[in-house]
Parts: C-alpha cells; structure tokens; sequence
C-alpha cells in the first residue's frame, strides 16, 4: 500500500515556519517593556548625601575627612546597617604627610626639617617626611611613586639628557618640583627652560628695586598663582617659644605689667631691608598660655599685647607690616600674614663702582638717589634676572617694585616662577644666605604646598559595613 502525503505535509511546515518568522519579527518590531527601577542606585546616593549633609551641619566635615577611625564611630551610630559601605576618598586636598626628597647639603637638610615643622593648615597638623636624594636616581622617600615634592636647592649640572628624562617621569606621577637657585645665562639648559619654564635675560630699571612683592591678586581658582597666594596668607608660621623668667615691658605697657605663672620667649624673624646680612628680630613673650606680648619695633621690650585672632603690626624705619595671630600653645604661636606684605631678599644686583666693565649693562643710581652702603654716586648696576621663557607674565608670583628695561620694553623682575606644563614645577630665587627670616620660610612652604602631589588612594576597610 502506497500513502502520498507531499502536499499536505508541506504545507503543515510552511505554516510552522511562517508562524516562526513572524514571530521573531514581531519581537523585533514590538519589543517587550521593560522597565529598570534603578531604586537601589538612586536609594545610596541619597545615602551618601545624608551622610555628608549631616555630617556638615555637625561641623565635622573637615575633622572626619582627615580621621577615619572617628568617621567609623559616627557611622556605626547613625547608620547601624551592617550592608553598608563606607570610606572616605579626599581628592585635591594637601595631605597630612608630605614626602619631601631634598637634593642638598647635610647641612642644608637639617634647615630643611626646621623650616617644615609645625605647619597647621585648619587645624589640622601637617608633616613633612624629609629625605636625601641624588638626581641620579630621586629617592622615593618611603612612596611608591616617588616623593610628592622634590626639592632642588642650589644650581645642579643638568644637561644630560637623563635627567630631563627622569624630571619628566616625575612630574607625570602628578609630583612636583621646587628649584631654590640663583641661574646664570650659562646654566639655562634645557631642564631649566622645559621643566622651570625659565629663560635667561639682563637688563636695568629706572630705579633702584627697593623691595620685592607679590606682582598682583589671583584672579580666580584658575589661575597658576591662586593656591600659592591662598598659603601665603591664611596658612600660618609656627613660631617657637622657649621658657624665659619674665616679660620685658616697653615704657608704654609699664602702667599694665604683666602677671604670668608662665612665661616663654621666641623671635619672630623677618627680613625686612636689604643692607643687613641678617633677618631683623621681633621679639614676643607667650604669658599663660592665652596672651602675647609682642615687640613691634624690634627694641627687644613688648609694647602690645595680643589675643587670639588679633591682627597687630610691627614696623621698620618708615615700613609697617600687619599680621594676624592664630593660634597659642604652651611653647609656640601661629601667626599669618597680611596682604601686602614685602619681602627684602630676593632680587641680586650685579654692581659696582667706577666704569662699566666690558659686557655689563648698567648706569650709575640716579641724581638725589641715597646711595646703599658701599656704593658711590658713580656706581654702575645691573640686574641679572630669570624670565618665563614663553613670555607669560602671569606665572610670576614674586616680583621686584621695578621694572627692568629690556629690548626697548619695561618687563617685571620676577624672584618667583610658576610652570604647570607637566605638573607642578616652581623656581624661586635663592634666599637661604645669610640667614632665613619667617617671611621667606613661609613662602617656600606655599611653594611646597602648590607642588606637592594631592592625589589620593581610596582603600575600602577591611570590615566591610
């Protein structure tokens, strides 16, 4: 027996394919809804904005920021939820303990840990791990890429390629470098001028450059000179105090003598003129721990006394110089500076006296001009200065009161150079002969402080919320 079933078979496999088609085009065409909620996203960042929100109004932000083990017990009591992940990530902040790699003498590594002790940003105390390096290879100080800042104190020979190569790598870590020298024409080789941003000129001003300033006001977050700026005059020095006997009172203060179980005495040093060798002495005395007698005319007696918060000036010859305390402690005080302020130590004159010898360019001081000690109305000077090689006055931080006269243009005498084309780099006339005043100790420290690398490792607990 013969069955045919062709016909009717086929066309039962067209219709099953024909169904499969159209069902995979209608899906195609006419997805299903789906709908994603995303509830749990949305529920943590409210989390995360309660936490922060609160802890604000508390007034602990900046305070658990920097602590964790506090931020850890103000969460187990607002948040007991055992589900919950929380650590603290502090990005662009200046962190509590910056590695320093100094290339220097022993000598000058030893001023370098004195400088650096004591800084308060906030309330909160900063440190500074300081170790020796070689250029050769930078010492990482104890960081796993490198130190935050290297700092380079006197002019290095640098004109082996490696050592742009290893500057380089630096600075891409997001770390920072600050020069400390006095450059010569000759000594502006390829680290100075791509790393530093620094080029070589000479010139004379109109005038006698009498002081040396900041050259004007950051104009926003942005610009290069802003954070520098910022430390300068909100950051305050640490000054040392050491346990005296007694107070030494100006006539003026005699009516209102001291009584103070407790006496320390310390010098707040500034280098406020140009024709001394050493900073002038501002002597204070700290009287139980709460006031400040303070001498302000450098006659080593108190003729004000000073509380917390307290802005006060001090003075030489016709130049006055206001101040803000901060901070009292048993044995030392934190004083900020006034903007304003000017600085004596910076700018190096190439001078003498009779004709100009060959290859210098100078004039004699002008008619009427009070000639410093040692010159002569003949006396020729000339101002041998650093210059942004890209022309960009806006990266001098520190400037003479003058300006020097160059290819026919007046041009700012700059004591201090700021580069970010990499990083951070920053070049500053050298200032540490003869003596360091506070004022200049300050300056460095901002410097140090806009170099340093700020980035920051978040590292999630170990037990876990």
């Amino acid at each position: 027996m013969v069955y045919v079933r062709g016909k009717g078979f086929v066309s039962m496999m067209e219709l099953i394919i024909v169904a499969l088609i159209l069902f995979a085009a209608f899906n195609i065409f006419f997805p299903g809804f789906s709908y994603r909620s995303r509830w749990s996203d949305a529920l943590l960042l409210l989390k995360g904005r309660d936490i922060v929100l609160t802890i604000d109004r508390l007034e602990k932000l900046y305070n658990y920021s920097f602590d964790r083990s506090s931020l850890n017990e103000f969460l187990a009591k607002a948040f007991p939820e055992t589900s919950l992940i929380v650590w603290p990530e502090i990005k662009g902040a200046i962190k509590s303990d910056i590695k320093v790699s100094c290339n220097c003498t022993d000598e000058e590594l030893d001023y370098l840990r004195s400088w650096l002790s004591g800084i308060k940003l906030n309330g909160r105390d900063i440190t500074f791990t300081i170790c020796p390096t070689d250029l050769e290879r930078i010492n990482p100080c104890g960081k796993d890429k490198g130190p935050d800042v290297l700092v380079i104190i006197g002019y290095k020979e640098l004109t082996d390629p490696k050592y742009l190569s290893l500057l380089r790598e630096h600075l891409k870590k997001d770390n920072g470098i600050v020069e400390v020298a006095d450059l010569t024409e000759e000594q502006i080789d390829d680290v100075q001028k791509e790393i530093f941003g620094l080029n070589w000129t000479g010139g004379f001003p109109n005038e006698l450059i009498a002081y040396d300033e900041f050259g004007r006001k950051p104009d926003g977050v942005d610009d290069i000179i802003f954070h520098p700026y910022k430390y300068f005059h909100h950051v305050p020095i640490m000054l040392q105090a050491f346990p005296s006997r007694n107070v030494k009172i100006d006539p003026v203060l005699e009516s209102t003598p001291p009584v103070c179980s407790d006496i320390a005495r310390g010098v707040f040093k500034l280098r406020v003129n140009t024709t001394t060798d050493m900073p002038e002495n501002y002597t204070f005395w700290i009287c139980d721990f709460s006031s400040v007698y303070f001498d302000t005319d450098a006659n080593q007696s108190a003729d004000i006394v000073i509380l917390v918060n307290d802005d006060f000036s001090v003075n030489y010859s016709d130049m006055i110089f206001n101040f803000s305390l901060r901070y009292v402690e048993p044995r030392r005080i934190g004083v900020s500076f006034k903007p304003g302020y000017t600085f004596h130590d910076f700018i190096k004159v190439d001078y003498g006296s009779g004709s100009l010898p060959p290859g210098r360019e100078g004039k004699g001081l002008p008619p009427g001009e009070p000639s410093p000690p040692g010159w002569q109305q003949a006396a020729w000077a000339s101002y041998e200065f650093l210059y942004p090689i890209d022309r960009d006055v806006n990266r001098i931080l520190i400037r003479g009161n003058q300006d020097v006269r160059w290819e026919n243009q007046d041009h700012p005498t700059p004591a201090v150079i700021l580069n970010a084309t990499f990083s951070r780099a920053a070049w500053i006339a050298n200032f540490t002969e003869n003596g360091v005043g506070d004022d200049e100790r300050l300056l460095f420290i901002s410097l140090l402080l806009w170099a340093s690398n700020k980035k920051s490792e978040a590292t999630v607990p170990e037990n876990l919320r």
